[in-house]
């Protein structure tokens, strides 16, 4: 196994592009999250893609990615135009503040392979925040709570 990103500080949510070329992840370098990106597997320097705090990327295409910019509360498209130097474009798609965001370690968004469609997590109205919910054995569970409705 070898270390992919390392530096003494904290990087997290590394996720490779589709054409295997780069890896988008999380820094706290500058002295917060922030997202960067970077060659994956051959040498070269990493691109601050993110304008001010921001966590969770996706990548929407080879080019294109997908995070939280947290100054904003907005999802982004960052684009890039690959070459001696990395140019970044952003453009804010989506207002967050009804949706969980701004995790450093999970993203509590999903895009579609053709990106064109987003899926979000929403808290439930008038609940708590409260983490994932798991359940183990959920085929039997799902027969209990079956049972316990009256449904055969």
């Amino acid at each position: 196994m070898q270390p992919v990103v390392a530096s003494t500080f904290d990087e997290e949510t590394g996720e490779v592009s589709p054409d295997g070329k780069w890896i988008a992840y999380v820094s706290n370098e500058a002295g917060q999250s922030q997202v960067y990106v970077q060659p994956f597997l051959t040498p070269g320097g990493h691109t601050l893609v993110s304008a001010g705090r921001g966590t969770e990327p996706a990548w929407v295409a080879n080019n294109e990615l997908a995070y939280v910019d947290n100054e904003t509360d907005s999802l982004t498209i960052a684009r890039f135009t690959f070459g001696t130097t990395t140019t970044v474009t952003r453009t804010a798609l989506f207002d967050m503040r009804n949706y969980v965001h701004g995790a450093r370690s999970i993203r509590n968004y999903d895009v579609s392979r053709d990106g064109t469609h987003f899926v979000f997590a929403k808290p439930l109205a008038g609940k708590a925040a409260a983490g994932p919910i798991i359940v183990l054995n959920w085929i039997e569970e799902v027969k209990r709570l079956m049972a316990a409705a009256g449904v055969k």
